[in-house]
């Protein structure tokens, strides 16, 4: 290959794959050897402002881009140590070398597309797959980052071209790829002058001097494309998201190792033999030099199985089993590995060295604080009850935290999304610095430019990927909570609701629902008519299907018998919403004509007996049928008995018929049989109030012809009862000024 039109007087371009190792080893030496006056680099031309800046900061860092008209979401051009850009960058500041940007702006910058036109086309994948490599990256490393380290700039440069000549031939053309050649083109020849160094991704450096040459200008229709509309920010970044296992399609696997072995010239002895100690101080893991020595040989014996010039990082990752294997703290290989992998990511944080220029999200944040008041390194007690101004703020804080900013933590008071009035109302919160939390807020920067315009995205894209009716109400929940918008939801629920026919989950959305009208009935907030006609939606979906239920297991009966007893309180004590009852109480109708229920028909009778729809005489003659039936179990008659009194503990005390039902089944029942049954015993009794217990107690005996006081274990007098519920009458009271409601 001829490298004259790459390589002359006026221009020398320099190609390079972003975050590589190899291209930044060979860009030091082209920048001594070839000396540039002027050093132009791919990247958005309308951060030129940051070149400084980038300079004198600590990377990771990043420029972050967002167009306030296309949906507030951000694009980041991240520069980590081992960009070829940094390194360009940082030479040309302290040699005084004019350097610009000359890609097209940010945000219509695609980087995704590098990715894309570096590896993914069929050639390389046959080649891969011929080769037996893992994946691209490990083929790149073999090829590029160990085969070309002796080599010279020349023999770099014409296997980088090499290679790109080839895929650009087997990618597809792109309009968005030739819309940035020529943009770039035309950026050379503005601003080229003697000694011009260009430092371009290779798939692009094949076709700029042929651009050049031609000069084949930028149309006006093509320029109407490029948006004018765009900020930016230089940011601190995260090492952890310059990694491509984490989602950068234009990234490196392993940050942090590349980072170590620039740093050692590329001398993998000394790389692999920092990493190892590192990682073990790092870990508190006593590891003798010798197992160091054992990993490292281990790296270099697995190389030659591979037929590699020398150990990669998949070498060393491979042969930190031998290494740390012996180690108390590991028993797994596998584990050890992926342990070993995540410092080889690295978690670190840069620093920008010009701070004042902040995105909008951290300034959204600052000003939020401050309207709020919120001190930092600080607790506070929030009465959202009774002030406006404490909700807000508690629902701001319920806000970071659902974007997993960390800036507050609640260690006492009322849950917004699960409203519980038994709960203290005082919400109390402590408070942390924006500092330890500066990198959680731009880590959602991709999301909006405000925390509202974060959360907003970031509902659209759970509802996006909702896949069922509970996950979708809980997004309705979030938003009716954090008082965000989107229309779309509704929709999307009730056409949930026509396909749902798991009962269990039916339910636990109801639930879900009454959690939402809690909220606002507690706060005094209106109710959107859209979330009335999905709760009536679902509410006779549920009843339709309870009707048509067979048989099923007790877990589930039980949970279907709670559920329509908490509906029968709902209905009868909410003035929001107005359900329905004749739909209601003909599901209970149909319910106690089941033979096999057990709870589901001992609730249905118990709230039909309460509401007279069911005479005296009716109800016995249910009782009466369940305790002579035995086919299906004692277990299946006290759930009955359970679920009965539940909520009707009337039915203990009207007279004596009951208590001899009762008492007739137990004295049918063996000993193990009643043992069997007791637990359900038990919860019947243990719902009495004390004074209840007496009368049940006082009947019992009576009916037994005895002295003694059944189901009371010690000796009581009737006033030590009624001064403890006197004791409980003044204990309630307190609670109540405290603003506790008890349960």
């Amino acid at each position: 290959m001829n490298l004259k039109k790459y390589i002359n007087q006026n221009h020398f371009f320099f190609p390079i794959r972003h975050h590589s190792i190899i291209s930044s080893n060979f860009l030091k030496k082209a920048l001594k050897e070839y000396k540039p006056k002027t050093i132009l680099i791919e990247g958005p031309s309308d951060a030129n402002k940051h070149i400084q800046n980038i300079a004198k900061s600590k990377p990771p860092i990043s420029i972050y881009g967002i167009n306030q008209n296309i949906e507030n979401i951000g694009i980041n051009y991240p520069f980590f140590n081992t960009s070829p850009e940094y390194i360009a960058i940082k030479y040309a500041y302290e040699k005084k070398i004019e350097t610009k940007f000359i890609d097209i702006p940010i945000y219509d910058y695609q980087i995704i597309k590098e990715k894309q036109n570096f590896e993914y086309s069929q050639y390389i994948k046959e080649i891969i797959k011929k080769l037996k490599l893992k994946s691209f990256d490990e083929f790149y490393e073999k090829y590029f980052e160990i085969n070309l380290q002796s080599k010279t700039i020349e023999n770099y440069i014409k296997q980088m071209l090499a290679y790109c000549e080839i895929t650009r031939k087997l990618t597809p053309t792109q309009t968005f790829n030739q819309l940035r050649e020529k943009y770039m083109a035309e950026n050379i020849i503005k601003y080229s002058t003697e000694k011009t160094l260009i430092i371009t991704g290779g798939f692009h450096t094949v076709i700029l001097p042929e651009l050049i040459k031609t000069q084949i200008k930028i149309s006006k229709k093509e320029i109407n494309k490029i948006t004018d509309k765009n900020k930016n920010y230089l940011i601190p970044y995260n090492t952890k998201n310059i990694s491509s296992l984490n989602g950068y399609p234009a990234g490196i696997n392993y940050p942090e190792y590349s980072k170590i072995m620039l740093k050692n010239s590329m001398n993998t002895t000394q790389t692999f033999t920092e990493i190892l100690i590192k990682y073990a101080q790092k870990n508190k893991i006593k590891t003798p030099m010798s197992k160091i020595i054992d990993g490292i040989n281990m790296a270099n014996g697995l190389a030659k199985i591979r037929k590699k010039i020398k150990p990669g990082v998949y070498e060393l990752i491979d042969s930190s089993v031998t290494t740390y294997s012996d180690s108390i703290y590991y028993d797994d290989s596998e584990q050890i590995k992926q342990n070993f992998k995540k410092f080889l990511i690295g978690e670190n944080y840069g620093k920008t060295y010009d701070e004042t220029t902040l995105p909008p999200i951290v300034q959204d944040f600052i000003l939020t604080t401050k309207k709020y008041k919120i001190k930092e390194n600080s607790i506070i007690t929030l009465n959202i009850l009774n002030s406006e101004k404490a909700l807000q703020k508690s629902i701001y804080l319920y806000k970071l935290d659902y974007l997993n900013i960390e800036y507050s933590t609640q260690t006492k008071g009322i849950n917004l999304y699960k409203i519980d009035l038994n709960q203290n109302i005082n919400q109390t919160f402590k408070i942390t610095n924006k500092e330890k939390i500066i990198h959680q807020l731009i880590d959602n920067a991709y999301l909006g430019n405000t925390i509202d315009n974060c959360i907003n995205t970031k509902i659209k894209n759970q509802l996006k990927n909702s896949t069922n009716l509970y996950q979708s109400i809980n997004i309705l929940k979030i938003m009716t909570i954090l008082k965000n918008k989107t229309n779309e939801i509704y929709k999307k629920i009730n056409e949930y609701i026509i396909n749902e026919h798991n009962i269990s989950n039916m339910i636990d959305s109801f639930y879900e629902l009454i959690n939402i009208i809690n909220y606002s009935k507690t706060f005094n907030q209106n109710i959107e008519e859209d979330i009335k006609i999905i709760i009536n939606n679902l509410y006779i979906k549920i009843l339709t299907q309870i009707k048509t239920i067979d048989k099923i297991n007790i877990k589930l009966e039980n949970k279907i018998s709670n559920f329509i007893n908490e509906l029968n309180t709902f209905i009868n004590n909410n003035n929001i919403i107005k359900l329905n009852k004749k739909i209601f109480i003909n599901t209970l109708k149909i319910i106690t004509k089941k033979t096999w229920t057990s709870s589901l028909k001992g609730i249905s009778v118990s709230i039909q007996y309460t509401q007279n729809i069911i005479e005296e005489k009716q109800l016995y003659k249910i009782i009466n049928n369940n305790f002579k039936t035995t086919e299906f179990g004692i277990i299946h008659t006290s759930n009955f008995l359970k679920y009965l009194i539940i909520n009707n503990h009337q039915i203990l005390f009207k007279d004596d018929k009951f208590i001899k039902i009762i008492n007739q089944f137990i004295e049918t029942l063996t000993e193990e049989q009643f043992f069997q049954i007791l637990p359900e015993l038990r919860k019947i009794f243990i719902n009495l109030k004390p004074i209840e217990t007496v009368k049940l107690s006082q009947k019992i005996k009576n009916l037994n012809n005895t002295t003694e006081n059944i189901l009371i274990q010690i000796n009581t007098t009737q006033q030590q009862i009624i001064n403890n519920i006197k004791i409980q009458k003044k204990a309630i009271e307190t609670l109540e000024k405290r603003g506790i409601k008890y349960g």
